[in-house]
C-alpha cells in the first residue's frame, strides 16, 4: 500500500498475512498518523491477506467516517484487485501488491525455498 495523495504522500505499507489494521494509532499495522484527524485511531478499516485464497480483501471497521474503495463505499467485505485506489478520511492510498496470480510466498517454484509470508 502507497500513499499517493493527502498527508503522508509517499509513505507505503507492507502487509502481512492475515488482518491487518487501519488507523492513526501505534499498534495499528497501517499507521495513518499524518495529520489526518479524520482517520480513527484504532481499526477504521481492515486488509486481510487469505493465504489460502491468495487474496486480499478490505472491509470497513465500523467507524463513521466512510472508506472508499475506486470511489465506492466499502459497506461489507470485498476482494481487492492490483491498483485498487482506497480512500481513508483525506488519505489515498493505492493497493500494489506482491502476492496474486503467478506469485504466492508459499509456493516453492516461484520462490526456491519454503519461506512464508511473515
Amino acid at each position: 500500500m502507497v500513499v499517493v495523495d493527502g498527508p503522508g504522500c509517499g509513505h507505503s505499507f507492507q502487509l502481512s498475512q492475515g488482518v491487518n489494521q487501519i488507523g492513526r494509532a501505534d499498534s495499528q499495522n497501517i499507521r495513518l498518523d499524518f495529520g489526518d484527524d479524520t482517520i480513527s485511531r484504532f481499526n477504521h478499516a481492515a486488509i486481510a491477506y487469505d493465504a489460502e485464497q491468495n487474496t486480499f480483501y478490505i472491509g470497513h471497521g465500523g467507524k463513521a467516517n466512510i472508506v472508499r474503495r475506486n470511489n465506492r463505499p466499502v459497506l461489507s467485505t470485498e476482494e481487492m484487485l492490483p491498483g485498487d485506489i482506497i480512500r481513508v478520511g483525506e488519505t489515498t492510498l493505492r493497493f500494489m501488491p506482491f502476492c496474486g496470480e503467478g506469485f504466492s510466498w508459499g509456493d516453492k517454484q516461484n520462490t526456491g525455498n519454503s519461506r512464508e509470508l511473515p
